[in-house]
């Protein structure tokens, strides 16, 4: 019984181990990531170019539509 016990609060432990990581990426290592330089200028284009960064698939916005042909041009010819 008592290994039992052990591993229940061992994997408790994963999950709030795993918890507290998420969060400290998506609320404190992320937004301070932000002032990056190279982040900082990409933030800055998605923004101006109100581009969908959550989006899951980009087909549909313009810009990635022409790099996408540029890119299957660029392999074939």
């Amino acid at each position: 019984m008592n290994s039992d016990r052990r591993r229940i609060i061992k994997n408790w432990a994963k999950l709030l181990l795993g918890c507290v990581s998420i969060y400290l990426f998506v609320f404190i290592l992320a937004p301070a990531m932000q002032g990056l330089p190279y982040i900082e200028d990409v933030h800055n284009y998605v923004n101006e170019h109100d581009i969908d960064a959550a989006a899951l698939f980009y087909t549909e916005i313009d810009e990635f539509g022409d790099a996408d042909v540029s890119v299957r041009n660029a392999m074939k010819y």
